[in-house]
């Protein structure tokens, strides 16, 4: 967490420093800043501007010095506060690409406050405010910045539309089947490549139903596992589709980033933690990146295939494989099986057919 401290004034702000500590309340607001962004309405200035006056619930004043030391103290100050929300944003030159591929990057044209003493006076509560975003002489042209989610806590767990609440999935793709999870990824895909925000909305109709009825009574059957939404039915989502266009965009986009923030960290391998499943840790992106290698003891790769195309995991197709095999039933069981069932039998038949190579 991030903290503001202006003893003078008696003002301690404790706000958001990472994507899961931001607040439901709060993650609506910021998912559209995030799609101002990524249509280029504004800049990366402005959009940590605008998230930081959010996360530390300030009213900016039109009243504000432009010129002398007081003027330099505000934007040195404005500077420090921006950065301060930069967990957002992995900053890289041309050369470098996102993990994630195409459909994250941002290269709006970031400038940055100029530079002076410590954080004294801050705007936060000193009644010196700007209205809008600082002006400033532009950072290095070499740099970019890219929104990076590595997260994986649902910040919009439920909605509401109308008199009903709908709910999204748990954190981490829980309680998630994997057909579910299968057309997430499409309609992720869709959007990528036509920012149709038509797919935004059927995202949102795929993954929020309404909770099951009786669900305290049924949850206390020990004998079975009741999930808390409604089952899955990929048939009624053309229906349901209508309900969420009138959805803020916010929350359909901070969705969008959930599911982006999920894959990334399987196909990034957490950033080098590895992901634990049943108290063991694993290397998911070796399922989610079919070129990622594994190594010898000498450090050689062992796997020497440049060429082998990247045509991700076919998630129709393991549905069909994993239904021929009979491990979760027929092909209707087998789409209703749980996501990280099916992500932890591939994670398994990769390690199998890794192992058989080898010898």
């Amino acid at each position: 967490m991030n903290n503001i401290q202006i003893p003078q004034r008696g003002i301690y702000k404790e706000y958001a420093g990472a994507w899961d500590e931001i607040s439901p309340k709060d993650a609506p607001y910021i998912g559209k800043c995030l799609y101002w962004l990524e249509q280029k309405e504004i800049d990366v200035d402005m959009f940590r501007k605008l998230v930081v006056d959010r996360l530390i619930n300030r009213v900016n004043s039109a009243n504000m010095p432009m010129q002398g030391d007081k003027a330099w103290d505000l934007w040195a100050n404005e500077g420090q506060l921006a950065d301060t929300v930069n967990f957002f944003f992995k900053i890289r030159s041309p050369h470098q690409t996102s993990p994630m591929g195409g459909g994250l990057k941002n290269e709006a044209p970031p400038k940055s406050s100029p530079q002076g003493e410590d954080l004294k006076n801050a705007s936060s509560g000193s009644g010196e405010e700007q209205d809008g975003v600082a002006s400033a002489a532009p950072r290095n042209d070499a740099e970019t910045y890219e929104v990076i989610p590595n997260f994986v806590k649902n910040l919009v767990p439920e909605v509401k539309i109308g008199w009903f609440k709908y709910y999204g999935p748990d954190d981490f793709l829980g309680e998630m089947s994997f057909v579910e999870f299968k057309d997430l990824l499409y309609c992720a895909d869709k959007w990528m490549k036509t920012k149709e925000v038509c797919w935004l909305d059927r995202m949102m109709a795929i993954s929020y139903r309404r909770k099951q009825w009786f669900l305290g009574l049924k949850r206390m059957i020990p004998s079975r596992k009741f999930e808390k939404r409604v089952k899955y039915n990929p048939t009624l989502v053309d229906f349901r589709i209508k309900k969420f266009e009138k959805l803020d965009i916010g929350a359909k986009y901070m969705f969008f980033q959930y599911v982006m923030g999920c894959m990334y960290m399987m196909k990034t391998d957490a950033e080098g933690a590895g992901i634990e499943l049943d108290g063991h840790i694993c290397n998911l992106s070796i399922v989610f990146d079919p070129k990622h290698k594994t190594k010898k003891e000498d450090g050689e790769p062992e796997n020497e295939d440049v060429n082998e195309p990247d045509d991700g995991i076919g998630l129709s197709g393991v549905i069909m494989a994993l239904a021929e095999s009979g491990v979760f039933g027929n092909i209707d069981r087998t789409a209703e099986a749980n996501v990280w069932d099916v992500i932890t039998r591939l994670y398994q038949l990769e390690l199998q057919r890794r192992e058989f190579d080898r010898k």
